[in-house]
């Protein structure tokens, strides 16, 4: 009630532009306020009865993200300050409470929230921005017209001759011993707070992760400018900020590399398909182009064919991967096994083109939701193959759709993310193993795909409330009775 009552009184909230709507003794009361009414600012202390605050902040980052955070908390804990970076809480203050350091907090609070007030699509143009830069860098768009074309139909403030860009690959480094002694909130939280670190938008340049390895980020910066040795040194400036910030809040070591400098849309195109030829781009196009049918744009996913069959028209073994993965299609679920072998006077290229054609004649005609069957045919994949260290690109790649649209109708088929999921899985089929055998705990653990002992503990007792030793103890006790 103290603190309450000083933060009501300690400033001049009017003067500051805010107003105070409510204080609140728990988490649930806060809840069922913040559901009614909008709010904007949430102040909280970490540590309360029943719920904490870091459950709130949880709550608030997955329901209302556009709320701002500010934590207050008389210990000084890393274990804290990791969970706040890792929801995005606004700022950690540590008691006690200063005039000056609540007064320069809110202040500060103040200009973020009138800049997006401002500016209500400032957001989602930077959503919009790195999404382009990261089809482009992809080879979604066929030549430099097509980029221009979104450019002018979105209004993003891109120059397509004057851009310039390069790649940037982080290394995460000693992750066993990062997982086992500092992080027990998971892979996908660990990338909440990467986020949080990298994707501060401070122009000119603009910095987007497109892709999540277990052990390594693959970024894209962009951003315009005359000199490009001044883009590179303002880069390697932001990136030994983040490395350090890394380094300093989550206790994760690493390191990065940056690649080639391109400038314009059309020497970025080019880099990436002399970069991707026979590596990573034919099969992010191939299960682009998948994608985009099966979603029902046709004509993008013809226009982006044609392109590739161009580009690749000689790369044999590629046109048949890739026939095999549109015949996938209208075979999937289907008994019988295809024909692959080439007619006699059918080439790669002709048997890749009818395959298309008829995978397209195939989707226009059905009735049928044919990402049903292939979220199912994923689902089956992870079933089989749980014990692995699997990633949802292994996934994707497996029913050949792109990561992207794969992660969304996953989510859309089974109400789960892909991550949360397989984690589920694995901790079902481990608390099974604890249960009907007597494998020791670390065997079981390797059973189930996971590398760390103490990582897999953690998560288990996340999921099941026991650790795995007290789970097999109690389920037997349960068996005896």
């Amino acid at each position: 009630d103290f603190i309450r009552k000083y933060l009501c009184e300690a400033l001049d909230w009017h003067k500051l532009g805010y107003e105070i709507a409510g204080t609140f003794r728990n988490v649930s009361e806060t809840i069922e306020f913040v559901k009614k009414n909008e709010v904007d600012v949430v102040i909280s202390d970490i540590r309360m009865t029943s719920k904490s605050g870091i459950d709130l902040a949880e709550y608030l980052f997955k329901n209302y993200p556009e709320i701002k955070i500010i934590f207050i908390s008389g210990y000084k804990k890393f274990e804290y300050a990791q969970k706040a970076i890792s929801y995005n809480v606004f700022d950690y203050l540590i008691k006690p409470l200063t005039y000056s350091k609540l007064h320069d907090t809110m202040e500060q609070l103040g200009k973020v929230l009138d800049k997006a007030k401002m500016e209500p699509s400032a957001e989602l143009f930077k959503q919009m921005r790195r999404h382009f830069f990261a089809d482009v860098m992809m080879g979604v768009y066929v030549n430099k017209a097509d980029a221009e074309e979104y450019i002018t139909k979105t209004g993003l403030n891109v120059d397509a001759d004057k851009e310039l860009c390069c790649t940037i690959k982080v290394y995460l480094k000693n992750l066993e011993e990062f997982f086992s002694q500092y992080w027990q909130h998971g892979i996908e939280r660990l990338h909440n707070a990467i986020n949080s670190l990298f994707l501060v938008e401070e122009p000119p340049i603009y910095i987007y992760i497109t892709d999540y390895r277990y052990d390594r980020l693959e970024i894209v910066a962009t951003g315009q400018f005359d000199d490009p040795e001044q883009f590179k040194i303002k880069l390697i400036y932001k990136m030994e900020h983040a490395v350090k910030q890394m380094k300093d809040m989550l206790k994760l070591e690493s390191e990065y590399k940056i690649g080639m400098l391109t400038k314009g849309i059309e020497g970025i195109l080019a880099w990436s398909i002399k970069n991707g030829l026979e590596k990573d781009i034919p099969s992010r196009r191939r299960h682009l182009i998948i994608s985009l049918l099966l979603s029902g744009n046709i004509e993008a996913s013809r226009s982006l064919f044609t392109s590739t069959l161009s580009e690749f028209k000689n790369s044999t073994d590629m046109l048949k991967i890739f026939a095999d993965e549109l015949e996938s299609i209208y075979t999937v679920g289907q008994s019988g096994t295809r024909n692959d072998a080439l007619g006699s006077d059918e080439t790669a290229a002709e048997r890749l083109q009818a395959s298309f054609e008829r995978a397209v004649e195939f989707v226009s005609n059905s009735d049928v939701k044919l990402y049903n069957k292939l979220i199912q045919k994923s689902v089956e994949y992870i079933t089989e193959n749980y014990h692995k260290d699997i990633s949802l690109e292994d996934v994707a790649a497996y029913i050949a759709l792109s990561p992207v649209y794969f992660s969304r109708y996953f989510k859309r088929e089974t109400g789960e993310k892909f991550i949360d999921y397989v984690s589920r899985l694995k901790i079902e089929k481990a608390a099974a193993l604890l249960r009907q055998t007597e494998y020791k705990v670390q065997d079981v653990c390797s059973m189930v795909g996971y590398r760390s002992v103490q990582h897999f503990c953690k998560l288990f007792k996340l999921y099941t409330g026991h650790t795995p030793s007290a789970y097999r103890s109690n389920s037997a006790k349960e068996l005896n009775k």
